[in-house]
């Protein structure tokens, strides 16, 4: 029996709210292998709360810690590691040791961890180990790694310094002293300095080591003689509150900054500064401390990089300094500056680039540019940039409609300043697939932004911004101070993060895509809705609009409250539109209220958008006004009152007797009068209504318990813009009797399929739709699953939820397409299946038509209410929610329907052999085979690669939660697979395709496929060799 799991439960680990738990009755209806199998597989975004950053520059390894413990390694796209403490505690700083791929972290309560990256067959884990400091009282403040001698200092809130030997994980007894250190003070010797601030390794000679105090001393110290050489100022008085040290890279001069903003520079052989120290801002006035001071370059070229030291007027801002000669660049953010990091320039030693972890964002600047040109990243990206207020999952995209969107982005006007410089952080190999077809991730932000993102593989790549504030002149801009934008240095913004919405109208409420004609639709918090189309010109056009009045406004909504109800405004004149998605119409509707929901079909040009007071439907292609509707829950809930005796009669006793058509119909509900319908999803599709001839029609689900359908009257293509289109109210609606809010409506065609859409159909292999009677609806409730059949309205089968979990309402749902295949020779074949999240956090997961419970998942916590509600479900099972403000969780249920993602582990070397007969030659090894046909079996590293890797799985793993009494620990594959691995050996290789090496697959397919064959023929003949030989 197949359990539940995630697939990144590593060493026993205790269950928390996201932990995988079997529903006993689920366990008990499931075959013999369940197809409905879950796991966990990455994360897309920014880490939650960063604490420190290092980047390994001989590994090409970039390390990030957060406050609850989490340690992340990065390497280039694909590679990626993690692992975090039980216990939480906040990584203070994080130490490369360098070409060892191995990370030193130093945590807030004093404890240092050895984080090993090692090789294990094709795997990687992580090794642990626990250095206990009893020896140290006090809180580490600052630390300094001198890779040449392998000793680590660590300077303590006591003022002392201790050395730790990397080679025997120990304690030196060599402990330097605060009053051993200022001993060359004059009269200062029984003064304490303060706590150790900075310590700086000579760059040209290990053994001289620079100590820094908080109240100003400075000491030269000689590792190898174990006493001070010099100190720094001589005298008491001349000292000034420090709190940084940086050498310069001849090892001759240094600099120091301190609290008062200013920066002094030192040469070695003085006792004195070069020169008086230097203010960079404000002159007289007060300023404050600079934090951090790094100094890169010869003289000719000198680089001086810090933050802080704005004049105390300036103390809301976020700001780094980059300093050239006399040049002085000051680059403002939007968030705190926790870290910041330079890399070198490995041919002249000189600063090439700057990478700064702020709270909220992760930037990496070209030191070479002049105008310090942003480096894109592949990873880490802020999504949050604008907080998120809807996501939309869209699989199938082809190839060619990414292309177009990125084309766009580069020429936009929002475009920022590219540097050619590749990202740093290159280290590993990953061996992965190219997919044939896309999947598109829409994120809608609270500034109006809509953003595409490329999540086809375990990535998450950036593709195109729409900015929505475009389209409307009557904004609340934020006002500029004219003042503080004169007053030098000027700033230079920088970053992407903006928490800041000056219009709260923007905010992105509904979002529907149609990756076949390029088309969206997007709804706004004040009753707007945009329809945009894909141009690849650039075009000057006035804006076509319309303003529609859906009803009065309620008192009461679940919306943002605007003042007075603004609507938005539309510009007169003509607008210059750049390439890319550019507005068809915009429709504003009236009241200004948020649009929960749109549905749109482009072949019919009709749009419906839901608002809190009704529905409005557009046709955008002929820029009319189809219909508008004021839902009135007093108005629904009197229909009741008009009843006949005997209808009602007739319909009640067909209730008891469950005979009859099933058009349940509502008598008056008085406590529902007085509550306000709102609009829970809206369906365009072409189903059967009343006759068994498919006709298009308008689904619309409310939260009094009804489904209002209508008709439409679609005109041919000849005769779209000549003919109007109509909209009729059918006259069988449906009303169902436990009185619960409807969800949504799934429309289903006689096989139980889905009515897919045309992209659907072509690149994810979906069916055509057969409509021929009965067709299905399975319609979901807050309370109840059910399934009729169309276009008779007749019960077939439903699913009473609150039986089953008490307490427990449903809140989002997908239908989900489910690959059934017994073995690898097996006939694939689909299944129909229904995936349900309730307001607690638990998912389920059905089979149709039989509504029969499969699995059941504790996925949310009950109180992670922004999860919950930011959910999203793909129709081949991946489901995306948020798992903080900055990160988005990627799940996968129905493991079987995997298709392309990483096939291997990333590996910190290349990979030993590069064709489809590597587990055969590795099976042939532990057999203590000869391998006659192994140079044949060699490739060219530049051309495709074809190889076998039965039950691969997503092989990016969760934080590896790690008890802090074990004191060596590794973490396995979360895909749970080795070379031992179940499966068929005769099954057909996996074809994965290289982008450099197009131009040789055909010719190299035939060729490894003749290969292949004539090594099953050996493994073969070896197998029944072998086996003859131990019968006999």
């Amino acid at each position: 029996m197949t359990h539940f799991r995630r697939g990144t439960k590593r060493f026993g680990e205790k269950r928390t709210a996201s932990e995988i738990v079997p529903h006993p009755k689920a366990s008990a209806q499931q075959g013999s292998k369940n197809y409905f199998d879950f796991m966990i597989t990455c994360k897309h975004g920014f880490p939650y709360k960063p604490s420190a950053i290092c980047f390994d520059e001989e590994s090409g390894l970039v390390a990030l810690g957060t406050e609850n413990g989490e340690l992340r390694i990065y390497g280039r796209p694909g590679v990626e590691f993690r692992a975090a403490y039980e216990s939480k505690i906040a990584i203070k700083l994080i130490f490369p040791l360098e070409g060892l791929y191995q990370f030193l972290t130093i945590c807030a309560d004093n404890s240092l961890f050895l984080w090993t990256l090692g090789q294990n067959g094709e795997k990687l884990h992580f090794q642990k180990i626990l250095i206990v400091m009893d020896e140290v009282e006090k809180d580490f403040t600052v630390c300094s790694l001198n890779s040449t001698s392998s000793l680590f200092y660590m300077g303590s809130e006591n003022g002392n310094v201790y050395l730790l030997d990397l080679k025997t994980l120990q304690l030196s007894s060599d402990v330097i002293y605060w009053n051993n250190a200022t001993a060359l003070i004059h009269s200062y010797a029984r003064v304490h300095p303060g706590q150790v601030v900075a310590i700086e390794i000579n760059p040209q000679d290990s053994t001289k080591v620079l100590i820094g105090f908080e109240k100003g001393a400075i000491t030269l110290w000689n590792q190898m003689r174990n006493s001070p050489i010099k100190s720094f100022p001589g005298k008491i008085e001349e000292m000034k509150p420090l709190t940084s040290l940086s050498w310069h890279p001849d090892g001759y001069k240094f600099t120091s900054a301190h609290r008062d903003g200013t920066y002094i520079i030192w040469s070695v052989s003085l006792n004195q500064p070069e020169e008086p120290p230097f203010r960079p801002y404000g002159g007289d006035e007060e300023c404050m401390g600079i934090n951090k001071i790094i100094w890169l370059n010869p003289e000719s070229q000198s680089l001086r990089i810090f933050s802080g030291g704005l004049p105390a007027s300036f103390a809301d801002k976020h700001t780094l300094s980059v300093m050239r000669g006399v040049e002085n660049s000051c680059l403002e953010f939007s968030s705190r500056v926790v870290d910041f990091i330079p890399i070198l320039d490995p041919s002249d030693k000189t600063g090439e680039m700057l990478m700064v972890l702020l709270e909220e964002e992760l930037v990496c600047l070209d030191l070479k540019a002049e105008n310090l040109n942003i480096i894109p990243k592949p990873y880490l990206h802020s999504i949050h940039a604008s907080p998120l207020s809807k996501i939309a999952i869209y699989e199938g995209c082809s190839p060619l409609l990414v292309e177009r969107l990125r084309a766009a982005q580069k020429v936009s006007k929002y475009a920022l300043e590219i540097s050619d410089i590749s990202w740093p952080a290159n280290g590993g190999c990953v061996r992965e697939e190219v997919p044939l077809t896309r999947t598109i991730l829409i994120s809608g932000h609270e500034d109006g932004s809509v953003k595409f993102w490329d999540c086809s593989t375990q990535g998450m790549d950036h593709i195109y911004t729409l900015h929505t504030k475009d389209y409307f002149c009557n904004l609340d801009e934020e006002s500029t101070s004219e003042e503080k934008d004169t007053f030098w240095p000027p700033f230079k913004r920088v970053g992407e993060f903006d928490p800041h919405t000056s219009d709260h109208r923007l905010i992105i409420r509904s979002i529907q895509f149609d990756p076949q004609s390029s088309t969206l639709v997007v709804g706004g918090e004040a009753g707007q809705v945009v329809i945009l189309e894909l141009v690849d010109q650039e075009r000057l056009y006035e804006i076509s609009n319309a303003l529609c009045v859906v009803g009065q406004s309620p008192n009461t909504g679940t919306g943002r409250r605007l003042q007075g109800d603004q609507k938005l405004e539309i510009p007169t004149s003509s607008l210059q539109f750049s390439p890319g998605l550019q507005p068809i119409m915009v429709l504003l509707c009236h009241p200004a209220k948020p649009v929960t929901n749109i549905a749109f079909k482009d072949e019919w040009g009709i749009v419906a958008a839901g608002l809190m007071v009704g529905f409005a439907v557009v046709n955008y292609r002929t820029n009319t006004i189809v219909m508008t509707r004021s839902l009135n829950t007093n108005q629904e809930a009197r229909q009741g009152k008009f009843q006949t005796v005997r209808r009602s009669m007739r319909s009640s006793w067909r209730r008891v007797s469950g005979r009859g058509p099933q058009i349940q119909v509502n008598i008056d509900v008085k406590h529902d009068r007085n509550q306000n319908t709102t609009i829970n999803e809206l369906v365009l599709a072409e189903t059967l209504l009343q006759s068994n001839q498919p006709q298009p029609s308008l689904w619309v689900c409310t939260s009094s318990a009804m489904i209002i359908r209508y008709s439409i009257d679609v005109p041919a293509p000849q005769q779209m813009f000549s003919m109007p289109t109509m909209l009729n109210a059918t006259q069988k609606q449906i009303s169902l009797l436990h009185n619960a809010p409807v969800v949504g409506v799934i429309l289903l065609d006689r096989t139980y399929n889905p009515l897919a859409q045309t992209h659907e159909i072509g690149n994810l292999h979906f069916p055509e739709p057969n409509l021929n009677s009965p067709t299905y609806a399975v319609i979901i409730t807050e309370e109840q699953i059910k399934l009729i059949s169309l276009p008779n309205l007749k019960n077939r089968n439903k699913y009473k939820f609150t039986e089953e979990a008490v307490g427990q309402r449903i809140s989002k749902f997908s239908y989900i397409r489910v690959k059934v295949q017994e073995s690898a020779k097996s006939r694939i074949q689909w299944s129909s299946g229904l995936l349900v999240l309730t307001q607690r956090g638990n998912l389920y997961a059905f089979t149709l038509p039989d509504l029969r419970l499969r699995r059941h998942a504790t996925l949310l916590a009950a109180n992670d209410i922004r999860g919950i509600e930011s959910s999203t479900f793909t129709k081949t099972g991946e489901i995306f929610h948020l798992a903080s403000s900055s990160e988005l969780q990627r799940c996968r249920t129905c493991l079987h329907n995997q298709q392309y993602y990483l096939r291997q582990d990333p590996s910190l070397t290349p990979y030993d052999g590069s064709t489809g007969l590597d587990y055969i030659k590795r099976r042939m090894r532990r057999m203590n085979l000869e391998i006659p046909f192994e140079d044949s079996m060699k490739m060219e590293d530049d051309v495709d690669q074809v190889y076998d890797l039965p039950n691969s799985r997503p092989v990016v793993p969760e934080p590896v939660k790690i008890n802090d009494s074990e004191k060596h620990v590794s973490s396995s594959d979360s895909s749970g697979s080795s070379d031992d691995d179940s499966g068929d050996d005769d099954a057909e290789p996996v074809m994965l395709s290289n982008p450099m090496a197009h131009s040789k697959l055909s010719d190299m397919i035939e060729e490894s496929r003749k290969q292949t064959d004539h090594a099953k023929a050996f493994y073969k003949d070896i197998q029944n060799k072998t086996n003859q030989s131990i019968s006999s």
